[in-house]
């Protein structure tokens, strides 16, 4: 039973590093915190943001599912803005599957969906920017690439550094003010 068990985690490691290697690219792993609070990521111009082209934008499946639950909240900039994301986003990667699929030009997106981050087997209580940042470690050890995580949230930042992953912040210009009340 173990030899099969460890046999099918090699299948699965080797099917993820297929699929990973189908796009070519400096690779980006954004958080939730960029597609809620800055402009909306397909009008972001992200060479300039990394100073960097190509790039291959991997959204792991964690970061879809915080947006799906921020449609249910209370704050309806909020609500809306996750409900816009995720249509933009299911319109791109949907027919793929969440395989690569263009955003602009030199900017892949794609996302990482099921055991490949192991997002289907996680203890109760994980927070969701340690799946993120584990889904980052991930992308890099099987593409022997370094990823570099995006955000606009200092915590993010610090848990990225902890880690030597690579951060970028999210520049300032491109966040979006909530309307006054």
């Amino acid at each position: 039973m173990q030899a099969e068990r460890l046999e099918r985690l090699a299948d699965e490691l080797e099917a993820g590093a297929r699929r990973l290697s189908c796009a070519p690219g400096q690779i980006v792993v954004p958080d939730t915190n960029v597609f809620l609070h800055f402009r909306r990521f397909d009008e972001i111009d992200w060479t300039r943001v990394l100073d960097a082209a190509p790039l291959r934008m991997v959204i792991p499946i964690r970061v879809v599912k915080e947006l799906d639950d921020k449609k249910a909240s209370r704050r309806n900039d909020l609500a809306e803005r996750a409900r816009g994301v995720l249509v933009r986003l299911e319109s791109l990667v949907g027919p793929t599957a969440g395989a690569p699929t263009t955003l602009r030009e030199h900017v892949t997106v794609e996302v990482l969906v099921g055991s490949e981050a192991g997002s289907d087997s996680r203890a109760p209580g994980t927070s969701a920017d340690s799946e993120i940042l584990d889904a980052a470690e991930y992308v890099a050890f099987l593409t022997s690439q370094p990823a570099t995580v995006v955000t606009g949230d200092a915590s993010m930042r610090l848990r990225a550094a902890a880690r030597s992953l690579l951060v970028v912040s999210m520049p300032d210009e491109l966040a979006i003010r909530p309307a006054t009340q």
